[in-house]
């Protein structure tokens, strides 16, 4: 039971709360109930509080009486003080309201005095504009009255007055209508005035255009105060003149310079002729067809002018008409008598000459704009320089585009020192294939002797000869083929370094890596049975020919034709205004080739074979173009010998040509490689519909080579033919041999039918027969050659026995690697995976297979 609180407790609560503003902190208290006893308590609590504080107030009161005191009469004398502002503020007031009604006067006064003083001002600009507005009116009138009387300088003066009158108008022109009316009032008297000053100007400039006629009179009968300077002056003053002056010149442009400027067609020109009587005529002549004719009419003509005319007028014509002259000069007579070479050089000078006299002559008569001309003259070599280069590539572009024109045969030499006992160049016995590169060794000089290569015989000959430092070993990638065909020039050389020849880059090939059997030879060499060994020299000439087009010939015969030209210009003896323009002549060559190289490939390929008659031709024309820079180092000074620099436009001509080359070379693979794809690696060649896709695959790749090979034959030289065709053989063999070395299982109809697909591509061989003897009986010279199919084909050996092998028994197979050369082609896991594709498992094939990896291990 909660304790009983007490009506003391309660009644101190309220007086806590009444006096402190405390909140009880008793739960007991905050919770209890009020009941009226505990009023009567808190009631005698609350009087007797306030008791405390009366008392304490009185005790503060009076100790603080004094300084309320002065309270009180401080508040008294304020309360004074504020009805005093009132009163005055109440008298401010009214003031003010007596202030304002003074102010409205005040302002209503001077609106008043504006008016007046703009009425005043109003009124002086209306006397002025109506005196302005009568001056105008008596200046019209004068105007037109010395209009009337010819009196020109007054009407032009008074209509001045009435001009200057009207723009000091102002505003009211575009306000009132008396302004419009005084307006159209000087507009009509100026457009009277012009018309009398234009009718007078035509008739002192009358033109004939269907004569070609021009009359030119300083003064008109009857009127002596209308003579040319007299009007020419009005029509200044009037702001006329430069109209008149520009429409005489297009007279002159249209009747007298055009046409005579205009380069005739026929024996008979036109000519200028100034008469007496101030006329000019444009007449027919036959001594006016040259330039330096037409240059002395024109300063007849300039001379006519400046007498007769004044130099209000000519400063103003001058500038036009010479400027029109000059560029008409330039462009119909000076441009197209610039010579595309030194032919008519002479004949270029002397119009230069004249020209330079011509400008002199303009510059004595003070007249302007000739400085076009002087330009020109200035810059003759490069001018010339210019034709000539213009010339040369328009020559090289009709070339190109013209067409192949007739083929020719053309010979490759070269010269260079072998040894006698070289194996690779030695004499020839009766067997001997290729004995002659030449078909011309009748003709040659003495001390030539022509290269006769030694068929290489595999029973006689030892196994480190190596034929692949000739370059016969074809090139897989087709960059190199049959880029050079012959040694190059180096009489002093003791040995024949076969990379010259551009041969034998052939990757894979373990053939050249070997040192040139050329270089080095190992073994006497057997001549008429005996064996020596000599260290004389002797001269060998090696021939091929070749077919090339029309092409490079015309381009050598402009290049020769610019260097002709630039080194004529180049002799310190010669006098010549285009002498400077002989240094620009020896790039010219440069553009010459690139126009070439531009077209070539467009214009050689509406030609079949044409890639391969490119390469002839780049071949052809870079050897040619070494023999001029050669010949012309030799001949020349130093100093332009070194201008001719064609060192890298050959490389660049050769590269294209033997880009042309591989490029038409990768077709070719292409071509073949997509025949030879549509066999499908052979597999099931022995189920239809497969086996007729292998047959037209294998026959169509045949007859592809076949093709090309009849296509090129009268194009190519022999080697580059052979090394060409080897390269797409190899193609096809390696083709086939990779597509059945990736078969699994090879059945025997499989085996035989492979071994038949092997021989056709066999058959091939007939094209690497040597060519026969001149003079040896053709049909027995071809029973015994031997074809250099495995000169020219790389993987032609390797093909062979892959012939071999699909054809022979697992003991011929593995006789031919253990005691045969197969090892030499075919690595150790490709024998295994063949003969594990042809024969069934067994023990005799695990045996082979066991003895053929122990030999390959202990190699």
């Amino acid at each position: 039971m909660a304790a009983r609180i007490s009506d003391q407790q309660l009644g101190q609560a309220i007086l806590h709360a009444a006096r402190d503003g405390a909140y009880p902190e008793s739960e007991g208290v905050i919770s209890a109930n009020l009941p009226s006893s505990a009023f009567t308590v808190a009631t005698s609590l609350l009087s007797e509080a306030r008791e405390d504080v009366k008392h304490e107030v009185e005790a503060l009161s009076r100790d603080s009486a004094s300084d309320v005191d002065s309270w009180i009469s401080q508040a008294q004398k304020l309360q004074v003080d504020i009805e005093r502002s009132k009163a005055i503020a109440r008298d401010i007031t009214g003031s003010a309201k007596g202030k304002s009604s003074s102010h409205s006067q005040l302002l209503d006064a001077e609106s008043k005095y504006n008016l007046l003083k703009r009425e005043v001002a109003f009124n002086a600009t209306l006397c002025n504009t109506i005196g302005e507005i009568g001056t105008i009116s008596q200046s019209l009138d004068a105007a037109a009255a010395a209009l009337s009387s010819n009196s020109f300088d007054e009407a032009i003066g008074a209509l001045g007055e009435a001009e200057r009158s009207h723009a000091r108008l102002g505003s009211f022109q575009t306000t009132t209508r008396v302004f419009e009316v005084l307006e159209a009032l000087i507009s009509r008297t100026r457009k009277a005035l012009l018309e009398v000053l234009e009718s007078t100007w035509s008739e002192h400039f009358s033109v004939d255009r269907i004569k070609h006629v021009i009359t030119f009179k300083s003064r008109i009968r009857g009127s002596p105060e209308l003579d040319l300077d007299v009007l020419t002056t009005a029509l200044n003053s009037l702001q006329a003149l430069e109209s008149r002056i520009d429409r005489l010149f297009r007279d002159l442009d249209d009747v007298i310079v055009a046409p005579r400027l205009k380069v005739p067609t026929g024996q008979n020109g036109l000519a200028i002729s100034a008469q007496n009587d101030g006329t000019l005529i444009l007449s027919e002549s036959s001594d006016s067809t040259s330039l330096e004719k037409t240059l002395e009419e024109l300063k007849v003509l300039f001379s006519f002018l400046a007498a007769r005319l004044p130099p209000a007028i000519t400063v103003t014509l001058s500038e036009s008409l010479v400027q029109s002259v000059a560029a008409k000069l330039i462009n119909d007579w000076l441009e197209p008598s610039v010579p595309s070479s030194l032919d008519g050089i002479d004949e270029f000078e002397s119009q230069i000459v004249a020209v330079m006299k011509f400008v002199g002559d303009v510059n004595a008569l003070g007249w302007k704009r000739a400085g076009k001309l002087t330009e020109w003259t200035e810059s003759a070599p490069p001018v010339w320089r210019t034709k000539r280069r213009e010339h040369g590539l328009e020559s090289a572009r009709l070339v190109l585009t013209g067409g192949f024109g007739d083929t020719r045969v053309v010979e490759r030499v070269e010269t260079q020192s072998v040894a006698k006992d070289d194996s690779m160049f030695a004499s020839p016995r009766e067997d001997d294939w290729n004995a002659g590169w030449s078909d011309k060794e009748e003709d040659e000089d003495e001390d030539e002797v022509s290269a006769k290569a030694v068929q290489p015989e595999p029973a006689d000959q030892d196994e480190d000869e190596d034929v692949s430092a000739w370059g016969f070993d074809g090139n897989e990638k087709g960059n190199n083929d049959a880029e050079k065909v012959v040694l190059p020039e180096n009489p002093d050389a003791d040995d024949v370094d076969a990379d010259a020849w551009g041969w034998g880059d052939d990757d894979g090939d373990e053939g050249t890596k070997s040192e040139p059997a050329a270089r080095s030879p190992k073994k006497p060499v057997r001549q008429n049975g005996l064996s020596k060994d000599s260290k004389s020299k002797r001269e060998m000439t090696l021939r091929e020919a070749y077919t090339i087009t029309q092409i490079p010939g015309s381009i050598l015969d402009i290049i020769s034709g610019v260097l002709r030209d630039a080194e004529t210009l180049s002799d310190p003896d010669l006098k010549s205004a285009i002498k400077p323009a002989a240094g620009g002549l020896f790039a010219l060559p440069t553009h010459i080739l690139a126009m070439f190289r531009a077209l070539a490939s467009s214009s050689y390929s509406t030609r079949d074979g044409g890639s391969m008659y490119l390469y002839n031709d780049s071949m052809w024309l870079a050897d040619q173009l070494k023999i001029i820079q050669s010949e012309y180092a030799q001949k020349q000074p130093l100093g332009a010998a070194a201008k001719l620099k064609l060192g890298a436009d050959i490389e660049t001509l050769e590269g294209f040509g033997k880009r042309a080359f591989a490029k038409e070379m990768d077709s070719q693979r292409t071509v073949l490689g997509d025949i030879l794809e549509g066999a499908l690696g052979f597999s099931n060649c022995t189920v239809a519909p497969f086996a007729a896709e292998c047959d037209v695959a294998v026959d169509s790749a045949i007859d592809r080579i076949r093709e090309i090979s009849s296509l090129w034959k009268g194009v190519l030289s022999r080697s580059a033919l052979l090394q060409a065709i080897g390269s797409l053989v190899s193609t096809m063999t390696t083709k086939v041999v990779v597509d059945i070395e990736d078969m699994n299982d090879i059945s025997e109809p499989e085996s035989q039918r492979l071994a038949g697909f092997c021989n056709k591509i066999s058959s091939l061989d007939d094209i690497f027969l040597p060519e026969p003897t001149p003079g040896s009986a053709t049909n027995s010279a071809a029973a015994e050659s031997v074809p250099l199919t495995a000169v020219y084909v790389p993987s032609w050996f390797k093909f062979r026995y892959l012939t071999n092998i699909l054809e022979s028994s697992l003991a011929d197979i593995k006789y031919m690697w253990t005691e045969g050369e197969l090892k030499l082609e075919f690595a150790a896991e490709e024998i295994v995976d063949l003969i594990e594709a042809l024969f069934a498992d067994s023990d005799y094939r695990r045996k082979a297979i066991g003895e053929i990896r122990r030999q390959s291990m202990n190699r």
